[in-house]
């Protein structure tokens, strides 16, 4: 386990908003622009700083953007659709021939608009993306208690229609006999949530958790271990969700219980089931393709400073902080109950490894039996001369092991004494400024006693 790499600010910015979208805009000729949209205006990432491409909207809307032949469109349910030609020296334009929404989708070669009816849709002629009196509108199971349209988003050949008790597949694609098929009843009213990954699934998630589907197939459910964040949060904070799918893992920003705005981020691993806590004030996420192609993950401030920021790209000493703030970082493990469920043990001492750091700082790494009580912790040093202790408190020698090109600190924690219990849980910490941690592992001795029921 390694320390995260934390942000840094995406160009200079001033004020008090939260921004509340970003958006990775490209074009068929390679142009590449970042929007965002914040407090009455939407802008462009241009130069050092911000460019506004509109000005004079309502106030702390979430926008909706997609791109159809080369042009930026976007709603919000409120104002007028705008669009945008990827020019930073022009601003946005009204487009009255697009019906309004709360969100807009581009699939079959039309734009779809949807939101402000409770269960209509409307779209756009076939390939006129601004004549939607030339195409038309349906109804998605009308009055069927579902509530409103909350998101339209495609997958595959299949647009998926997302309100906010209920969520519906159909094909877009003939109008004379309308099938909505439903997709069970997990949905969400957080469309700043939906995102979908490139292993074909779609996420989302709401107040009873994280989740995700392909379309066709009911939902997966993904967040058992971390059950209790989605339990604690405030049922009105559930429209603060906010998702990406960023190097092979779901993202999400959310809201914890007794807080106003987003200052949590929840990482899943879909290839281990694994979750990752992380302290980031987000309160949407884009992903945006540098010029030298690297991937680079952007989210929108939600601590109402205007700001914007990204995650640092490259491994480097220098990326381990949060816009030059300390960073806190911590793993916890699972119990060890190597045992089994009716036996105690009897734990002796703990033999840890770190990779040596290049300055001297201190990790705590901390333990304890029940989940009902605080860990006790013990600082260990990581600096590359640090001491090297044994079991029975002699030093080892300062040059250290190494393993795979590194300096480890090895050693037996002195600071745990005997305890009887089934099982263990360990957690590993740290606050600070470029002063990332390598854990490579703890090795519990013990020695099994009598059983129990």
């Amino acid at each position: 386990m390694k320390t995260d790499l934390g942000y840094t600010a995406e160009g200079t910015f001033s004020g008090s908003d939260v921004v509340t979208r970003v958006f990775a805009a490209y074009k068929s000729d390679g142009t590449k622009r970042l929007l965002r949209s914040r407090g009455t205006v939407i802008e462009c990432r241009d130069g050092t700083g911000w460019t506004s491409i509109a000005t004079g909207l309502t106030s702390g809307r979430v926008w909706d953007f997609v791109v159809a032949n080369d042009i930026v469109y976007m709603v919000n349910g409120v104002d007028t659709p705008r669009k945008w030609t990827f020019d930073p020296g022009t601003v946005s334009t009204t487009v009255a021939g697009i019906d309004n929404g709360t969100t807009i989708d581009f699939f079959n070669d039309r734009l779809w608009t949807a939101g402000n009816d409770a269960s209509k849709i409307n779209y756009s002629a076939l390939g006129d993306y601004e004549n939607f009196a030339g195409g038309g509108d349906i109804e998605c199971w009308k009055k069927d208690g579902a509530g409103k349209i909350v998101a339209l988003r495609h997958l595959g050949s299949r647009q998926i229609v997302y309100k906010e008790r209920m969520k519906y597949s159909w094909s877009a694609l003939t109008f004379s006999v309308l099938a909505f098929t439903p997709l069970g009843s997990q949905s969400t009213t957080a469309l700043r949530s939906i995102i979908q990954g490139t292993d074909g699934y779609h996420y989302f998630a709401n107040r009873q958790g994280a989740w995700r589907h392909r379309g066709y197939s009911q939902d997966d459910y993904l967040s058992g271990v971390v059950e209790p964040e989605f339990y604690g949060m405030d049922q009105s904070k559930e429209s603060n969700l906010a998702g990406e799918w960023y190097q092979n893992e779901y993202w999400l920003a959310y809201t914890p219980s007794g807080q106003t705005v987003n200052t949590k981020v929840l990482r899943f691993k879909p290839r281990t089931g694994a979750w990752l806590l992380k302290d980031w004030p987000a309160a949407c996420f884009c992903v945006f393709e540098q010029s030298d192609g690297k991937q680079q993950l952007i989210f929108g401030g939600s601590a109402g400073n205007s700001g914007t920021y990204k995650r640092y790209v490259d491994d480097a000493a220098a990326s381990y902080n949060h816009n030059g703030a300390a960073m806190s970082a911590y793993y916890v493990l699972p119990f060890k109950t190597p045992a089994g469920r009716h036996r105690r043990n009897r734990w002796k001492h703990l033999f840890y490894q770190f990779d040596a750091a290049t300055t001297q700082y201190f990790v705590k790494l901390g333990w304890r039996s029940s989940t009902l009580g605080g860990f006790r912790e013990a600082l260990i040093d990581l600096a590359p001369d640090a001491e090297r202790w044994a079991l029975d408190g002699s030093l080892w020698q300062a040059t250290g092991k190494y393993w795979q090109g590194q300096d480890i600190i090895e050693g037996y924690l002195r600071g745990f004494t005997v305890t009887k219990a089934r099982g263990l849980q360990f957690r590993v910490s740290h606050s600070g400024i470029n002063q990332p941690f390598r854990f490579l592992g703890i090795t519990p001795h013990h020695q099994p006693l009598e059983g129990f029921k």
